[in-house]
């Protein structure tokens, strides 16, 4: 049976900056994949490189997956995850956003999955609260709409095209 680590929420570079390696005590002895299921860091397109770099003074990067969540968006745009995949790729990273890994018997479904704002059967008020509570909707911009700042109905879009 494969040993799968899964690590989400990690925050990377608030460990850097309080000069901590989050990893330092962990093994990873015969694990055969490390899948980063999302918030590895805030500012991804900038901080990514360095936590991957981070990450592979412990593990290969060829057994790292990796998938964002929604701090990896922070001051960067929900439309241009080819950047992402892109700075993955050039550190030996594997992107899974919307992909299936079969490792063995053990099968993982990859995807972001933002909320679809139906807790509680009120899509409009649910959205109008989190514009108004949740830093996704000043962090995040959408580029093909003229950098304009992350709206409910984005992402629930990308809910139901990661459901798809």
């Amino acid at each position: 049976m494969p040993k799968i680590l899964i690590l989400a929420d990690l925050h990377h570079d608030f460990w850097q900056e309080a000069g901590k390696d989050p990893l330092a005590n962990a093994d990873f002895s015969g694990v055969d994949l490390l899948l980063i299921a999302g918030d590895l860091s805030n500012k991804a397109h900038v901080r990514w490189k360095y936590a991957l770099a981070s990450i592979g003074q412990h593990i290969n990067l060829s057994k790292v997956c990796i998938f964002p969540g929604n701090h990896d968006y922070y001051d960067g745009r929900l439309d241009r995850e080819d950047k992402l995949e892109a700075i993955a790729q050039g550190m030996g990273a594997r992107f899974v956003q919307q992909h299936e890994i079969i490792l063995g018997r053990t099968r993982l479904l990859c995807c972001t999955l933002w909320t679809d704002m139906m807790l509680g059967g009120n899509r409009g008020r649910n959205g109008a609260e989190a514009m108004e509570r949740m830093n996704d909707f000043r962090c995040i911009r959408v580029e093909r709409e003229h950098y304009r700042k992350l709206r409910p109905h984005h992402t629930t879009d990308v809910h139901a095209r990661h459901l798809g």
